[in-house]
Parts: structure tokens; C-alpha cells; sequence
């Protein structure tokens, strides 16, 4: 559990921000099994779709 709470949205495969961009928009999230899609920095907690680099 401990470890997931370290994983970030920056450390995450789905996270391919753009060159410059402070912000990625992530359709691959996941929450308590439903898909959305949220706006991220690298510094966000990840969700459940979180696949390490």
C-alpha cells in the first residue's frame, strides 16, 4: 500500500506529455473501476491504471 501511494502520474507509461507542456491530458485513468480522462501534472498521484516506466 505504501508503495502505491508513492507512484506518480509522472512515473506512470500513459504519462507522454508533450515538449513544454506543464500539463498532460490522461485518458487512461481509471478510479473504482470506471475510465475517465483527467488533466495531470508529473507530480500527481496516480490512479488505478498506473503502469510503471
Amino acid at each position: 500500500m505504501a508503495q502505491e501511494q508513492n507512484d506518480k502520474c509522472g512515473d506512470c507509461q500513459h504519462f507522454k506529455p508533450k515538449t513544454d507542456e506543464k500539463f498532460f491530458n490522461c485518458v487512461a485513468a481509471i478510479h473504482a473501476g470506471i475510465k475517465y480522462g483527467m488533466q495531470v501534472r508529473a507530480d500527481s498521484r496516480s490512479c488505478e491504471a498506473f503502469l510503471p516506466k
